[in-house]
């Protein structure tokens, strides 16, 4: 729930490797996005999501990802195209040990995309983060965004440039 603090729990990496969820928290926000190859938004927020994780990184937002894919050499091919250098957990429904941060976190859906602040504690997350919003500009004129994309600038700053803009009619 938005308020609550997110534990620090016992996962596996995609190499297989135990590793301690809360030690990839960021100082500043973090964003976990959980994600599959087999959902199609998934794959379709992924370039926007890297390219946000890369622009925000300097002003201190961590990104943890959580795959859902049975097969972690999928997830590993997406990493590797996308160029993705954040951790990412898996988390095969068809696991239960595997999958049970799922549970722990609540992610019910794909995909669901979580915005921790700099204690940790849930700050917003899907669906609210997956809409497009209408906001304005300095001069007064509406434009719309992504709403992760306020968020993260409401967390962390602005940045120097704006990744969807769209004005309104």
């Amino acid at each position: 729930m938005i308020g609550d603090s997110l534990p620090s729990i016992e996962c596996t990496d995609l190499e297989g490797n135990a590793v301690r969820f809360g030690e990839f928290f960021g100082e500043r926000a973090t964003l976990i996005i959980c994600w599959a190859t087999w959902c199609s938004p998934c794959m379709a927020d992924l370039p926007h999501e890297v390219a946000l994780a890369r622009a925000y990184r300097d002003k201190g937002l961590k990104v943890i990802g959580i795959n859902g894919d049975d097969d972690p050499e999928k997830a590993k091919m997406v990493h590797e195209v996308l160029r993705i250098d954040w951790p990412t957990i898996h988390a095969p429904k068809s696991d239960a040990k595997k999958a049970g941060i799922l549970k722990t976190l609540g992610i019910n859906s794909w995909p669901t995309v979580l915005l921790l602040d700099h204690n940790h504690k849930l700050v917003a997350a899907s669906p609210d983060l997956n809409m497009t919003i209408v906001v304005e500009d300095a001069d007064g004129d509406p434009y719309a965004i992504r709403s992760l994309d306020w968020m993260l600038t409401r967390q962390l700053g602005p940045l120097d440039w704006v990744p969807i803009v769209s004005p309104v009619q």
